[in-house]
This record gives structure tokens, sequence and C-alpha cells, in this order.
């Protein structure tokens, strides 16, 4: 297995994931980094790293803009609930 190509989901990236897919639900448009680092006490710097590894793995999309660029298709949301958390995710090629 090539480690490279795999990203661990811990608690803390499918909390931030849990966090992110109810706050489109909840606004309709996405959370800041900020909004995420201060719901999970965390630096915004941290929230930005864990939503890129999030990226990577193809669990949330961005958009263009440099505020609110988080972006979640019906089918990414769907599958948050299904997700395990601790264990290794492929990333999307």
């Amino acid at each position: 297995m090539d480690r490279k190509n795999y990203i661990y989901l811990s608690s803390i990236k499918y909390d931030v994931l849990k966090f992110i897919t109810s706050f489109i639900e909840d606004n309709k448009f996405s959370p800041t980094y900020l909004e995420i680092a201060r719901k999970l006490g965390f630096s915004r710097a941290r929230a930005g790293k864990v939503v890129r590894e999030l990226f990577l793995i193809g669990l949330i999309t961005k958009g263009y803009s440099a505020h609110r660029n988080i972006r979640m298709t019906e089918d990414q949301m769907k599958i948050v609930p299904n997700l395990n958390y601790n264990k290794e995710y492929k990333i999307n090629d």
C-alpha cells in the first residue's frame, strides 16, 4: 500500500465534516475557516488544514471565492452519516 495515497479520517476531521454538513443544511451556504475553528476550539489555520485534507479525500469540493469556498454536493452530504472515523480513506486522483 502506498501511504501517500491515503488519509486517516480522525474524529476531528469527522467532526469538522459533520459541522460543515449541518452548517450548509441550516444556512444554505458554507462556513468560513474561522467559524469552523470557533465551533471546534482550534485555530483558523488548523481548520484550513483539516478542510484541505477533506478536500483531498473528495469529501468536500471547493469554489473559487476566497471567502466561504467550501462546497458539498448532495452525494457528498449523503455519505457523511455512513463514514467511519479512525479509518484510512483513499485519496481521489
